[in-house]
């Protein structure tokens, strides 16, 4: 009973909790890509073992980089992210002029032979120039800029992933952009009508495309009601899974089923390690989101918002994961730190490391 104690008077402490719960997210997820990548590498007839030698270089690079931006200060922070904010707008200017297409969209830029996606990239960035914008105490002739600054930044970013198309990083950074105004309203009310607005004019947009375009109607009917190919390929993974481990056919849905180790990443977890790890996996991500929120909740504006922000994208990024996996809505989404996706890896490795450091000291 001592020694529980201790463990949990340690995890209470700092930064510790999270520390641990990112751990454990990166562990199961490079068992799980490991388990799972196999089944893509036979379905594009790549060399059994490419995906993974590919994205295991990634995830050192990661982890690394999530260590040294959890021991940045506040200053280097926002100059660091002042850069990768810099560089992934010049990326979307290149998407435009140069579109790189890639399954249909042209939400990827070639650069040095790697395939990014700008989108992703620039989030932290994003939620860090955001946090520090709208958290400073500033004068009322200062704050109409500071509002038509990150109205505008927002509004070329949603429209240009819109033009992409990229209908789900278009909402992420809206809902983003809602709960961080949302968040900083005493400071900025007129930030906060701006994101509704936003989010308002999205909506009707949306809504306009599905009674008027057929083709936007049937796609959303096919998401909904299950006619899809990959809905009902998910279902019959998690129908046939196994309690632990996995079963001949929990292995037979798994070859039939397109990305298991990107955007279906909870079926293949759940289709190859059983019910049991897939209830642990949610449980690890409602904890780490619980440490998000606890490391935070007590702290300057500036990290209040910055956790805000993180802790959004974080769960857009599990739920939709999963949602998808059983199922329901179909779109491109990655299980943060677990999908065999090397941009969605390094923006949450930079989003944690971000939340992770200490921004109050200089």
């Amino acid at each position: 009973m001592n020694a529980l104690k201790k463990v949990k008077e340690w995890l209470n402490k700092g930064n510790n909790s999270l520390w641990v719960a990112t751990a454990a997210m990166i562990v199961i997820g490079t068992v799980a890509i490991y388990q799972l990548a196999p089944f893509q590498d036979v379905r594009i007839g790549l060399p059994q073992g490419f995906l993974f030698g590919r994205y295991l270089p990634y995830l050192i690079f990661g982890i690394i980089m999530m260590i040294g931006c959890s021991r940045m200060s506040k200053k280097f922070m926002i100059r660091f992210s002042y850069v990768l904010m810099t560089f992934g707008m010049l990326l979307l200017g290149i998407s435009l002029i140069q579109p790189h297409f890639v399954m249909g969209t042209t939400r990827y830029v070639v650069f040095c032979g790697m395939n990014l996606d700008p989108y992703m990239l620039m989030l932290p960035a994003y939620i860090v120039l955001m946090s520090n914008w709208l958290g400073k105490e500033i004068t009322k002739d200062k704050r109409f800029w500071v509002w038509l600054g990150c109205s505008v930044l927002t509004a070329i970013i949603v429209f240009m992933a819109i033009n992409a198309p990229y209908m789900l990083m278009a909402g992420t950074y809206v809902l983003t952009f809602m709960v961080l105004t949302l968040q900083a309203r005493k400071n900025m009310p007129a930030a906060f009508y701006t994101s509704l607005a936003l989010g308002a004019a999205i909506f009707a947009a949306f809504a306009y495309g599905v009674l008027t375009m057929p083709h936007v109607h049937a796609r959303l009917e096919s998401m909904l009601y299950g006619t899809s190919y990959t809905v009902q390929a998910t279902k019959a993974v998690i129908h046939s899974s196994s309690l632990i481990g996995s079963n001949p056919e929990s292995i037979q849905a798994l070859t039939n089923l397109p990305d298991v180790p990107t955007d279906f990443m909870f079926a293949g977890i759940v289709g190859k390690m059983g019910y049991l790890m897939g209830a642990l996996v949610l449980m690890l991500y409602m904890w780490a989101s619980i440490s998000i929120h606890r490391t935070t909740q007590n702290a300057s504006q500036f990290r209040k918002l910055l956790g805000a922000g993180v802790l959004t994208v974080f769960i857009l990024g599990f739920f939709g994961n999963m949602d998808t996996s059983i199922g329901g809505l179909q779109h491109a989404s990655y299980l943060p730190f677990m999908s065999c996706s090397w941009n969605a890896l390094l923006s949450f490795c930079l989003m944690f490391g971000f939340v992770l450091a200490k921004p109050e000291k200089k």
